[in-house]
Order: structure tokens, then sequence, then C-alpha cells
């Protein structure tokens, strides 16, 4: 009993077999044979022994009282014995079945990702990658969490609905136990995604799960491809000693710090990152295109027609984007571009490349001045904020702060060191009070910032401040008939939808905006280094230019010719922003990414190009 159900099994069996065995013997031995039998073969007597122990009934017809008495033992001991078997496999087969919904068995898939831990991310990550394979026969992910894994199911099933063709599998476990990692069979992935926790220090489980597959002692000599994410700077260079080049970080707070400062100046730029982050609409491929061996970066711009090159990659080195439009594409480097899909990357004749020269303009640049900026609320990222709002206003511009933390102007004046265009102004206030905000005058400013009180507050309290702050501000924008460009950010996805009927113009980060990243590196590691160009400051980044200072306004143009006015100025047109269509929903809000080149387009006064570039 101490060695399992199979030795029972086994130990059943035996005892059947003895008793078996040995009731022919004993009949054999001693003649106990039926009436009208002298003799009978020693199987058969095996077999006539065998039925009576699994049927009882097959004694009803039997004669001769030695022939009874055994076969009535034999039959005894099979009630007993067979009993005891059915018991035990239908326990086995209970216990087995129990195993099998909690999540425990192990899966027999490859080439799949993984989510190790649960949080409301999972809902996206699936459903991006349930779009990124959706031209694929097979694809599949498998998610271990510490919740049940029929739960699990339930609310996958409740948030998606039907996957598709991506399989989509629940184990229970704890990510940071080694052995239950092999239930998810990490030795097969093709890639790894680790979501931080709800808990005082996310930072730490995340850290404990890279050492849990890293040092795990049956791991693949093949490095993985890990994706994790981490709330704090400090502990970046820990989960790198860790993790090495087999994980690629994103540092959350720096992060959405950096898009705040960008998307709070660049009206109408959330919408761009949100298209180019969503598998929905058009994304980032790598491709290797030998007809491009030889030319030049900016001849490959005007060779893709229904893709946009945004870069190059080097046969071992970093993506480069934008680069030197003279630069000599060479012999196996792949091309980075925008596209629908990674096979939509097509190399188009020059025959066919339309320009209107006589409509490109030159020498125009619109010049920056200085800007004034409210930020509303705090939280730890406030300071990074303003550190990176210094890097792209123009001289002499002014932020002021308004909040309820006390001692925001501290935490300022220790982080915040060597501004060199900002002036920091800090006041105490509720950011929620409608003649708070009336006494700042929110319309003297040229961008508003609502950062959410996540460090103070749950996540719904939390969010629930910035949604007041919110519409009491564009109830006041109406009132004034003044407009007022916010940038917001909610915590949960569900506050989120509901903030994005206040106004098409106000971007909502969230973590959603994390998880649109976690998918597309689990995809293509190297994206996170593209990203990171797009986020830091003194790199190419993404910037809305009025048209004017690209084409003339009022002239019908093809795509191409803007692609070429940009590259003029070692620039990248990669789409442009109607402002006759920012209202408009079902029009993305006039944004049109990676529009057909051959296609015409008439700019008027307030449209913009969306260009990838060094400086604004």
């Amino acid at each position: 009993m101490s060695h399992g159900s199979i030795a029972l099994i086994i130990g059943l069996g035996l005892i059947s077999l003895l008793m078996i065995v040995g009731a022919a013997g004993l009949i054999t031995l001693f003649g106990f044979y039926p009436e009208g039998k002298t003799e009978l073969p020693f199987l058969e007597v095996i077999w006539q022994s065998m039925m009576r122990s699994l049927d009882p009934g097959t004694m009803g017809h039997d004669s001769g009282w030695g022939f009874r008495l055994v076969m009535f033992g034999v039959t005894l001991g099979g009630i007993f014995v067979f009993s005891t078997l059915i018991g035990l496999l239908t326990n086995t087969m209970h216990s087995q079945i129990e195993y099998l919904r909690r999540g425990r068995s192990r899966v027999m898939e490859k080439d799949h990702t993984v989510i190790l831990g649960w949080s409301p991310a999972v809902f996206t990550i699936i459903h991006e990658l349930m779009v990124a394979n959706s031209h694929h026969d097979r694809s599949c992910v498998v998610i271990m969490g510490e919740r049940d894994k029929t739960e699990m199911e339930q609310m996958i099933r409740e948030h998606l609905g039907s996957t598709g063709k991506l399989h989509v599998v629940c184990r229970q476990g704890n990510p940071v136990d080694m052995v239950d990692l092999e239930i998810v069979r990490l030795q097969t992935a093709k890639s790894i995604i680790i979501l931080p926790t709800k808990s005082a220090n996310p930072d730490a489980s995340v850290i404990k799960i890279i050492l849990a597959i890293m040092n795990d002692p049956k791991r693949r000599l093949a490095p993985f491809h890990i994706v994790a994410c981490i709330d704090e700077p400090k502990n970046l260079d820990i989960a790198r000693l860790i993790g090495g080049d087999e994980v690629t970080l994103i540092q959350i707070n720096t992060l959405l710090a950096r898009v705040t400062a960008q998307t709070c100046r660049r009206s109408g730029l959330s919408n761009v990152y949100s298209m180019l982050l969503n598998f929905d609409d058009d994304s980032i491929y790598f491709k290797n295109e030998p007809k491009l061996t030889g030319k030049t970066f900016g001849e490959a711009l005007l060779h893709f027609e229904t893709s946009a090159l945004i870069g190059l990659m080097p046969r071992n080195g970093k993506p480069l984007l934008n680069p030197a439009k003279s630069r000599i594409i060479e012999s196996g480097e792949q091309i980075i571009a925008i596209s629908p899909f990674d096979d939509s990357i097509r190399y188009l004749e020059k025959a066919r490349i339309s320009i209107q020269r006589e409509a490109i303009q030159t020498g125009r640049k619109t010049p920056l001045g200085p800007e004034k900026i409210l930020i509303l609320g705090w939280n730890r990222r406030v300071p990074t904020v303003i550190n990176e709002l210094d890097h792209y206003v123009g001289a002499s511009s002014e932020v002021m702060v308004v909040a309820s933390f006390s001692g925001g102007l501290e935490k300022i004046s220790q982080e915040c060191v060597g501004l060199n265009n900002l002036r920091v102004l800090y006041r105490i206030g509720d950011t929620t009070d409608r003649q708070t905000l009336e006494s700042l005058g929110p319309e003297k400013f040229d961008n508003v910032i609502i950062e959410s009180y996540f460090d103070s507050l749950p996540a719904q309290d939390a969010d629930s401040l910035t949604l007041i702050t919110l519409l009491h501000l564009r109830d006041m924008s109406e009132k004034q008939k003044h407009p007022i460009s916010i940038v917001s950010e909610m915590l949960d996805i569900r506050n989120q939808k509901l903030a994005d009927v206040a106004h098409p113009d106000d971007f909502i980060l969230s973590r959603h905006f994390v998880s649109l990243i976690l998918a597309q590196i689990s995809e293509n590691k190297h994206l996170m280094e593209v990203f990171e160009d797009f986020f830091t400051f003194d790199r190419s980044e993404i910037y809305l230019k009025p048209a004017e200072d690209y084409v003339k306004s009022e002239v019908p143009v093809s795509f191409f010719t803007v692609v070429e006015a940009a590259g003029l100025r070692e620039e990248i047109a990669i789409g442009y922003s109607l402002k006759a269509e920012a209202r408009h929903s079902l029009k993305n809000y006039g944004i049109v990414m990676n529009p057909k080149k051959s296609d015409m387009v008439t700019f008027a006064s307030g449209d913009r190009v969306i260009v990838l570039a060094e400086s604004e």
C-alpha cells in the first residue's frame, strides 16, 4: 500500500493468480472433477476457475460437491479481490481526472509561448498573439498561474471568446518552483513571458522566476528568449546579472514616463503608438531582401509600396533606425519595416514609382518656443516625467505640479537636478475639486498631464480620482469652447475604456500599453531595441510635423512624394494625420499609418506628416 496504486493493482493480480492456480491444483490433485468427468486438462481447470472468480453466477450449474466447494472458495476470493480492484481503479481514475482538472499534467507542446504568472495583462497578450499568429496553421500559448485551471480557462473564454487557431493551455502551479516549471515544458518553448505579481515587491517575484529558469539543472543548452517587466530601476542590474542576454527587461516606470512626456506634446502620437504596438494594425517586422544589396537606404525607401522601411538590422549588431540615406545596404542585412504582416513586405520595381518633385517644400521648419505644462496628481514617476520633458520643450518653459502629496516638492528637488529648459512650480491641492481646477486655468497651459495616485491608493480608487479629474477638465473645455490637450493614466483596462468616451484625443496610459510591448517582444526580441529608440530623446523618434513643411498644401501628391520630401531632410515618412478627421473614431482619428505610396493625398492646413526623425 505504501508504494501506491500501481503496486496495489499488481499485488491484487498476483493474489488472484495464486488463488486461481491453487484451486486448479487442488481439483487436479484430488480429482474433484464435475459429475460425469473423470479428467480435465489442467489449463481447462485454470480457465474454469478464473471464470468463476470473475462471475459468481458461473458456478450455478456446477456438479460434484468437491468441485463445488473448491469453486465456491474461488468465487468468494474473486468477489473480495475484484471488488477491491474495481474500487481501487475507480479511485485512481477519479484522482487522475481531478489531477488533470487542476492543471497539474505536463504539456506536450513545442515552439510555444509560455506566460508565467496571472494578471489582467494575460488577456491583452493572448489577443495579440492570436492576431500575430492568425496566418499560421497552429500556435500555442501555455499559461501557468497559481489560480485554479478551470477558473483561468473560464476567464479567458469570458474576455476573449474563441481564440481561433491559437491553442491556449492553462496549468496551475508556482512559477518560482522548478518542479512546477517542468509542467509547462520550458525546454521546447519559443519564448517566455514573466508577468509581475500583485504584491508589495513585484520585482522580487520576477527575479526569483528568472533564477528558477536559469538555474534549472535540466535546462536546455540553447539560450532562452525571456521577456519580463521590472518596476524599479534599481532592480534592473541584478535582473540583468541573472538573465544575461537571454532576458529582455522592460522598465515600466521609465518607459511610461518617457511615453507620457512625448505624447502630451504631440497630439495624435498616442494613436500612432497604439497602432504600431497592436498586431491588429500594421506592425514592425524584420526581413531579408537580397535585391537591396548594393543600394542606398534612400533608394530602398521607394522600393516598397505597401510597407514603410524604418531601418536596417546588420548581421552582427543592433537595429539601426533611420540610417543615413547614403548608407549602402550590405549582403545579409535585414530591413526593418512597418507592414500588415511579415509576408506582405514586397519589393517594388522602380518603374512604378511616381514623385511630384515640383510639390516638395524644402528649408521649412517650425520653430520650437517655450511651453507651459500642467501636471495633476502624483506618483513616483512624476520627477522622471519632468526630466524627460526638459529634453523636448523649448527654453524658458514651465511646468506646474498640483497634487495632494505634501512631499512632492522635496522629491522633485532631489531628482530633477540640472534642468535646462524647465522651471518647476509645485502646489498642494485636491485635483478632483472643480474650484481648484478652475483656479489653475488649465486653458492657459499647452498640455495637461493627469498622473495616477497608484503609490498611495488601490488601483480602482486611483483610477476613480483620475477619471473624475478628466471629466471635470473636459466639461470645462466644452463650456469655455477652448480645447485642452490631455494625457492621463489608468491602471485598469476596464477604467481605460470608460475614460475613452471622454474625448478622442485623450491618451489613457495603462499596463495595457506594457502588455502590447510584451506581446511584440515575445515574437521578436530585437523589437525592444527598436522601441528604446522610439522612446529615448537623443535617438530617432516619431514626430507629427506640419505637412506644409514637406509638400505644398491643396496640391494632390502621391505618398511617394512625401517619402522623398522627408528623405531630403534625413527623415522617414511613415504616415500622416488629417485634421478634418481628428474626431472620427471610425477613421482612427485621422491617423493613417503606412499608406499605399501610390495613393494620392491632398493636405490642408493643420494636417501633419508622421515621420521618424532625430529632432523636432
